[in-house]
Parts: C-alpha cells; structure tokens; sequence
C-alpha cells in the first residue's frame, strides 16, 4: 500500500430503474456510476451526522419551549396572586376607610 486506502471490488445488484437514477446524477456530476455510488455512500455519512445534529436541536428547541410555557404558567400564576393582593388591599383601605 501506499498511503492510499485499499479498494474492495464488490458485486452490486440493483434494480434498474435505481441503476438508471444514479447514471443520470453522474452524468450531470461528470462521475463515473462507480464514483457517484460511493460519493452518494460517502455523503450518507454526512447526512446521518447532519441527522444527529438536527434531532439535538430540535430537543434543545423542544426543552426551551417547555422552559417559556412554564415561564408563561409562573407569570400568570403570579399575576393572579397579585390581582387577589390587590383586592384585598383595596378592601382593607374601603374597611379603614369606614372606620373614620
């Protein structure tokens, strides 16, 4: 060997009409079928990193969705609870008031 990795021969059977796709996209590449099968095996690597990236994200992006729409909860919570203090001052100062 030198340097280069070694190449496997390997017997592939195919239906036609998929044979017949892959020579169309190497044609319009200027590849080989043989280059245009490995490059599309070699890019699948890329897509299934590509994948696993996409699906962290969208776990990411789903935890922050829970994270605001319990933000929202705690706020209206908290809204609520000063809406009752509010209305209980208001009837303390209308009880003082009558008290004069």
């Amino acid at each position: 060997m030198n340097g280069e990795s070694e190449e496997v021969r390997l017997t592939l059977r195919m239906p036609a009409a998929l044979r017949d796709q892959l020579t169309e996209g190497a044609a319009k590449v200027g590849r080989s079928l043989n280059a245009e099968i490995v490059a599309r095996l070699e890019n699948s690597e890329n897509v299934s990193g590509f994948l696993e990236d996409f699906q962290r994200a969208k776990e990411r992006i789903l935890h922050q969705q829970e994270l605001a729409k319990s933000s929202e909860q705690m706020i209206e919570m908290l809204k609520t609870a000063l809406d009752r203090e509010r209305a209980t001052n208001e009837q303390l100062l209308q009880m003082l008031k009558k008290k004069e």
